[in-house]
């Protein structure tokens, strides 16, 4: 027992624990300041090839603050739970978006007369997923540019 208490004095275990301390918030301050500086950009706008602007950052900017004035954010994003809570609203626009697109592919689409139907499904899964992979955000000109059929779809406008 006397070990013990030269071993844990009350002195000591404040040294301890300021110690922690100082080591958990130094590692809390340095994550934040990370994530702080990798988030993702916020465009400036969204156009067309052709030059005409889709959305603008306020736009985005309006749907975040609607998002936030209903307690969306409240969903446990802290600690990675709030996928159990509530939907991926991200996933579910580029799903909408894809099927939408896809349908305009589909029935757009300039092939040849011998392709089958199922050939001419697979060719515009193709072209969609090339469309919707590719990244065309301009870090210079913080502008996400798109083709003129993606900014066409019911579920983008």
């Amino acid at each position: 027992m006397e070990i013990y208490r030269t071993t844990f004095t009350i002195k000591r275990l404040w040294w301890l624990f300021a110690a922690s301390m100082v080591v958990m918030f130094g590692t809390l301050l340095y994550f934040g300041r990370e994530i702080y500086h990798q988030a993702p950009p916020i465009p400036v706008h969204f156009e067309t090839t052709s030059g005409e602007v889709v959305y603008t950052r306020a736009d985005i900017e309006r749907g975040q603050n609607v998002w936030q004035s209903t307690g969306g954010m409240q969903q446990g994003a802290l600690w990675g739970h709030g996928g159990y809570l509530a939907p991926d609203w991200s996933a579910d626009w580029l799903h909408r978006e894809a099927e939408t697109l896809l349908v305009s592919m589909i029935a757009n689409q300039d092939s040849p007369t011998a392709a089958s139907e199922d050939q001419k499904q697979e060719m515009a899964k193709v072209m969609l997923r090339l469309e919707m992979r590719k990244n065309t955000f301009d870090p210079k000109t913080e502008v996400v540019t798109i083709t003129p059929a993606r900014a066409l779809c019911p579920t983008a406008t």
